[in-house]
């Protein structure tokens, strides 16, 4: 529940809510602090979208931003399915919604953060007219998303 839910439920007192407002943004003593410390605000709520890892978590979105879509492969052998991920073209999404949870506090600038990557590379991508998914190699041969490269050519 959040600080707005819980003023709303009469679970807390007027003289409750009174003091986790007055004892916000300083240091208390452990005799005053509240319950649990809240943003005196509604927060940012994560979601389950988790992005692309290492950890064989099924991802939802890969680390160009892109929303997965999987599809089963055609295997000549029916017993066993295999997928393959394979981004959604032109459909990015950021923001709180790839964390599974979400702090007490406010994570705008992580957010907009996001955002800003997520600019940086539709720009660099455009200026070399490659979709963001295509490989290419760079300079020191290693395949990289054309994007990347884009990138460290846009910043040279």
């Amino acid at each position: 529940m959040n600080y707005y839910q819980e003023s709303l439920s009469g679970i807390y007192s007027d003289d409750d809510l009174a003091k986790r407002y007055k004892n916000q943004n300083q240091w208390v003593s452990k005799a005053e602090c509240t319950p649990y410390p809240h943003v005196p605000a509604m927060v940012h709520e994560g979601s389950t979208l988790p992005i692309e890892n290492e950890n064989g978590i099924d991802a939802v979105v890969n680390l160009e931003y892109q929303l997965i879509n999987r599809v089963q492969k055609e295997m000549g052998n029916q017993q066993t399915k295999e997928y393959e991920n394979i981004p959604v073209s032109n459909l990015f999404i950021t923001g709180a919604s790839l964390w599974a949870q979400s702090g007490a506090w406010n994570p705008t600038l992580t957010m907009t953060a996001m955002a800003l990557q997520l600019a940086d590379k539709r720009i660099a991508a455009k200026k070399v007219r490659k979709s963001i998914h295509t490989k290419e190699k760079s300079v020191s041969g290693k395949e990289q998303h054309a994007n990347e490269v884009g990138l460290m050519n846009f910043f040279l």
